[in-house]
């Protein structure tokens, strides 16, 4: 569950950051003074929040008996809000729907925890704790929306999917 946690990104249709893609890195964002150093980020993704999933999601497969399974299920779906997510916010740098999408990954992640808990008590309390480190997530990238007007209009950008010439999503195969 591990390796796939870190391989989720590789069965996305949408493009991730670091393929060959060429929407909007131009555009660099003020962040707020209270956002914590690069390294935090480093640390509490792949060891926090990546191996508390791969750890709760194994306790569901013993639980269960089965990897196909619905608790697991509400586990992939947050899984593919986060890789939509990752669109948005890292290849697109789309600001305000962004944001939104951070809130669909907490109530996901919330889902989750909750369906998890159904089936082992500790496994889904494990699980909620990683809403810790979402909800300063969505507080920091709120934050980022808000004091980052887009360049072109001077305005907020929309927290609703809008079209506009800045915003080409392709997918993979595009």
């Amino acid at each position: 569950f591990y390796a796939f946690n870190l391989s989720t990104p590789s069965f996305s249709i949408l493009p991730q950051k670091g393929e060959n893609i060429s929407f909007r890195e131009d555009r660099e964002f003020n962040r707020p003074s209270w956002t914590p150093p690069g390294y935090v980020f480093a640390i509490m993704w792949p060891l926090f929040v990546f191996g508390t999933r791969a750890t709760t999601a194994a306790m569901m497969v013993r639980a269960t008996g089965s990897y196909a399974n619905s608790t697991v299920m509400a586990l992939m779906l947050h899984l593919g809000i986060t890789n939509l997510w990752n669109t948005i916010n890292n290849v697109e740098k789309r600001l305000g729907l962004s944001v939104i999408a951070l809130y669909g990954i907490w109530l996901s992640k919330a889902y989750a925890a909750w369906r998890f808990f159904l089936v082992d008590p500790l496994a889904g309390k494990a699980l909620a704790l990683t809403l810790s480190w979402l909800t300063a997530a969505a507080a920091l990238e709120t934050r980022t929306w808000q004091i980052n007007p887009d360049p072109g209009t001077g305005q907020k950008e929309p927290l609703y999917p809008a079209k506009a010439d800045t915003w080409q999503t392709k997918f993979r195969w595009e």
